[in-house]
């Protein structure tokens, strides 16, 4: 059934209209968004059964006849689509080094995707070296299976153009420094945010998996990292799910 003239659906003067139609008869009854309150407001009905039927479902719902989604104080709620979480990484460093070399053991991202062949995106990376005396610059490289060859620690890094697919992608951190100031300081550190841009790197899992895997690899020469039991690298990503 059209509905009346005067009561347009979409009437962008007298507010946003939607009309129910009865199950029973083939009645109409006005629903108002008004465009001032965003209240809903129930105009006159053309059958009294339904009137009262509208009424009550809209007051004790916030819905007509399913069709709309529940409604808070005459609002659509908005669902959250996206969540930040962090996850904190370890690797060893130790001993003296060359550029281009390996550090540390190959380590598990777990649950960077909420669910699996899903994906995030990395927004934020921060790290810190337990060691005031040395400068390194790490590029961060990203795989998405735990199989795939690397280099062990001190030892010059390896890429297999056969593992194409294994690779996720990679980041090239900042020199990491250490912090200004006069107290206690004995650590360097570092972070991938561009003083303030975000990064936007995304990266999908595999079909079959949530996790990534990570290994750093060292870009500065001259680097000497401390005996056994060596020096503690943290990486800290801030990530976004989808």
């Amino acid at each position: 059934m059209v509905a009346p003239e005067e009561k347009r659906f979409g009437n962008s003067i007298t507010g946003f209209i939607l009309y129910a139609k009865s199950t029973v008869d083939d009645t109409l009854t006005a629903v108002k968004v008004n465009p001032t309150t965003g209240a809903l407001e129930i105009g006159n009905p053309t059958g009294a059964a339904l009137a009262s039927h509208q009424a009550t479902q809209i007051a004790a719902e916030q819905s007509i006849d399913g069709k709309l989604p529940a409604l808070v104080n005459a609002q659509v709620p908005v669902q959250a689509g996206y969540k930040t979480k962090i996850i904190t990484l370890t690797f060893t460093c130790m001993d003296a080094t060359s550029q281009y070399d390996a550090v540390g053991a190959l380590a598990e991202v777990p649950n960077f995707a909420s669910a699996v062949g899903r994906g995030a995106t990395i927004r934020r990376i921060w790290m810190e070296l337990n060691n005031n005396a040395i400068f390194p610059q790490f590029e961060l490289h990203f795989f998405k299976a735990s199989d795939v060859t690397v280099a062990a620690d001190n030892v010059t890094w390896t890429s297999i153009a056969a593992e194409f697919a294994k690779r996720a992608g990679y980041i090239i951190m900042p020199t990491m420094a250490k912090p200004a100031g006069s107290g206690t300081i004995d650590l360097v550190r570092c972070q991938s945010d561009d003083y303030g841009q975000a990064l936007n790197m995304q990266i999908t899992c595999d079909s079959d998996k949530t996790s990534l895997w990570c290994k750093p690899k060292l870009l500065t020469s001259g680097i000497s990292f401390a005996a056994t039991p060596g020096n503690t690298l943290k990486v800290m990503l801030e990530i976004e799910q989808s």
